[in-house]
């Protein structure tokens, strides 16, 4: 009986086991390539995924902020204002000093100014733009006291002042506060900068009530906010032709921010204030990674378009100012600009690995005046573009 349970047991013969082996060997292997294959396929999505969000987010935050460009200078729609995109300006007393810029040459990238071939470009900005009155006007080139006649917070004057503040963008140098640089303007569309470097808090305690003392600017009628324009002290940021001296009666645009976009090291980077060459740095802050390139086009009144062919770089000249004699509202100046498109090319955060692209054959496609890269790389690229129009640059004007 024992010997006949022995003799019916069962095993896997040596044969057997092999091919078992072999099939279960050939199965991990299929299994294998298919999960790598995959994992290859998902990156290389991820990779175009990457770039194509990274441009499109670019643009859509580029087109949402020049939405807002404006010079909110409405008062001669015949005469449009220079404000609302600014190429060139001066800071102090220097001449005219070029704040946007078509392609960056090798040495503009060296000097800091951002990535070469990549465009830079400062515009005016309307937040929480509204019109204020100016109740006295000495000239932007006198350091005097100016009144404002503002009382959206009245009857509380600290309020008052602090809404004021915060429209004029108040912000401490050293032991005083002075504002951003806005505009002023009159009923024959002349306009300049000011720049407010002491807010006299003491002076405004009760703003809401007491009239001004009597002197140049005196009997201004409550509510005034009295303020200094100490050009000694301030940016001394001018449009080119900047008036000196506006006439009454004058308003200030309040809540109208100047920004300035830039590439620098593969950043999309944003500036709040006018892009000074002469501290290329000063106050960027970094937006959106990967951005390789960024262009912009103009769109004038007359049907012209600037920096939009390979082979041209030209960006609106300063003046002609509106106000100035002689104003042709038929050129190419940065006045009768009434669109700008821009475009963003990204690029995938990673290169592939050369098991994945063994040959680098990705390039930066070219965009409006810059040609396409001549080196080939293994980066995805992708790029968007959108079209901006002015709205306070309409064509009928």
């Amino acid at each position: 009986m024992w010997r006949k349970f022995l003799s019916e047991q069962r095993g896997f013969t040596l044969p057997e086991a092999l091919v078992t082996l072999i099939i279960v060997v050939i199965v991990l292997v299929i299994g294998a390539q298919l999960l790598f294959s995959a994992r290859a396929a998902a990156e290389r999505q991820r990779y175009q995924v990457e770039a194509r969000q990274r441009a499109r987010e670019a643009v859509e935050y580029v087109h949402f902020m020049l939405r807002g460009a404006t010079d909110m200078n409405g008062q001669n729609p015949n005469a449009p204002s220079p404000f609302a995109l600014l190429t060139y300006a001066r800071f102090g007393h220097a001449g005219n000093v070029q704040v946007s810029y078509d392609n960056l040459t090798a040495a503009q990238a060296a000097a800091g100014f951002g990535d070469e071939g990549t465009d830079i470009i400062t515009f005016a900005r309307a937040e929480d733009a509204r019109f204020v009155p100016v109740s006295c006007w000495v000239g932007a080139g006198n350091s005097a006291t100016l009144y404002f006649r503002f009382g959206d917070g009245c009857p509380n004057s600290n309020q008052n002042l602090t809404l004021f503040k915060n429209l004029t963008g108040a912000h401490p140098e050293g032991p005083l506060e002075m504002s951003e640089p806005f505009m002023v303007f009159d009923e024959s569309g002349k306009a300049t900068f000011v720049q407010i470097t002491n807010y006299l808090d003491g002076p405004n305690s009760n703003n809401c009530t007491n009239p001004p003392p009597p002197g140049t600017c005196g009997g201004a009628t409550p509510p005034a906010i009295q303020v200094i324009a100490n050009h000694g002290l301030s940016q001394v940021v001018n449009p080119p032709g900047g008036f000196r001296d506006v006439n009454l009666p004058a308003w200030g645009a309040l809540g109208v921010r100047f920004y300035s976009l830039r590439v620098w090291q593969g950043w999309l980077q944003q500036k709040r204030g006018v892009f000074n060459p002469a501290r290329p740095h000063e106050g960027f802050v970094n937006i959106f990674p990967d951005v390789e390139d960024f262009q912009v086009a103009y769109f004038f009144r007359n049907g012209q378009v600037f920096n939009h062919q390979i082979g041209t770089s030209l960006i609106p000249a300063p003046g002609p100012l509106p106000w100035e004699a002689g104003f042709d509202p038929l050129a190419p100046t940065a006045p009768n600009v009434v669109a700008v498109r821009v475009t963003v090319t990204a690029r995938s955060a990673q290169a592939l690995p050369p098991t994945q692209e063994p040959a680098a054959r990705f390039f930066r496609p070219a965009a409006e005046n810059r040609p396409a890269a001549v080196a080939r790389d293994r980066f995805y690229h992708f790029q968007a573009a959108s079209m901006v129009l002015l709205r306070s640059r309409a064509p009928q004007a």
